[in-house]
């Protein structure tokens, strides 16, 4: 996912390192759309001029619909594919015990699960059936 301010950057840096081994049809760029920026917790509009609203990258949110809207969700279950891992920036430490965290999704039928953002540890996770789980994945 980029950002209209990052788009070209990282296209460029892949295309140049021939996409770190990947075949270029195996990379997704999805661009996110900018939303007006918040000058601070009392959520006032933060200004990039006397009569312009400063603007931002939508955020990790956003990562969803854009999936959805340009079809990936579809094309991937066409696919056969079963898994996906959302890795976000804030969240290195999920890395770490991302396959832990697979493979308790797979042995429990969980169709959803979600670090904890505190620590990447904590999962908790949901079945088409609606009861709910958690558990911790220590490494």
């Amino acid at each position: 996912m980029a950002s209209a301010d990052t788009d070209a950057g990282i296209r460029e840096l892949l295309s140049s390192n021939s996409y770190f081994g990947l075949d270029e049809d195996q990379v997704t760029i999805l661009v996110q759309e900018k939303v007006a920026a918040l000058a601070n917790s009392d959520a006032l509009l933060s200004m990039a001029g006397p009569y312009k609203v400063a603007t931002k990258p939508h955020g990790h949110g956003d990562v969803h619909f854009l999936l959805h809207s340009a079809g990936l969700v579809e094309r991937w279950m066409g696919e056969g594919r079963k898994w996906v891992l959302f890795f976000q920036d804030t969240n290195t430490l999920y890395l770490t015990t991302f396959l832990c965290s697979l493979g308790v999704s797979v042995r429990h039928g969980l169709e959803a699960s979600k670090p904890s953002e505190f620590s990447g540890y904590a999962s908790q996770g949901q079945r088409s059936r609606g009861v709910h789980r958690s558990c911790r994945t220590d490494n």
